[in-house]
């Protein structure tokens, strides 16, 4: 899961409320957290939302490093307000109503790969799976046929139970 981490993490942003929630390295726009986005990544000082945006005015003056005009841009067309009864929030892109699901995170972060025809015929919904495992064990030769079984050093008699007696083929329909 760890592993995932980068790729969750894109998907998640922060609705902002007491303002609590780190100006760098929390993503509170659609471009990801905004120490990603500078020039200088050699240090960044650990500031909350709330130390430089105080009286709906940001004050610039305080971040190291100083952001440049496109975050500015960025984080303009992302209007917050400080509101210290409510709590930050998280809100998962993936989903419309924002909230975090397995079932989203799951579809989201899945490797998805075509669907071959072979395992399409092979693996039909109609088809019991018992029948599509034999099918795949013929098809991969590990089916224990006469001959598979002969290769372990047991025999088998030849004795059908169409034939009447050991010289004779099979009986058909007409005789």
């Amino acid at each position: 899961m760890c592993k995932l981490r980068d790729t969750v993490d894109d998907l998640i942003w922060w609705r902002t409320g007491k303002g609590s929630i780190s100006f760098w390295f929390d993503n509170r726009t659609t471009q990801g957290p905004l120490y990603f986005l500078m020039e200088d990544f050699t240090r960044y000082q650990d500031v909350n939302v709330n130390e430089v945006f105080k009286e709906g005015v940001w004050d610039w003056a305080i971040l190291i490093p100083h952001p440049n005009d496109y975050i500015k841009e960025i984080i303009a067309r992302f209007p917050i307000t400080i509101n210290q009864n409510k709590e930050d929030i998280t809100v998962w892109t993936v989903s419309e109503l924002g909230a975090f699901t397995v079932s989203f995170a799951r579809e989201s972060v899945r490797q998805m790969r075509n669907i071959s025809q072979f395992d399409s015929r092979l693996w039909y919904k109609d088809v019991p799976y018992k029948m599509s495992f034999t099918a795949l064990r013929a098809i991969l030769s590990i089916l224990l046929t006469d001959d598979e079984i002969s290769r372990f050093g047991i025999t088998l008699s030849n004795d059908c139970s169409c034939c009447i007696g050991e010289s004779m083929t099979p009986r058909s329909e007409s005789s």
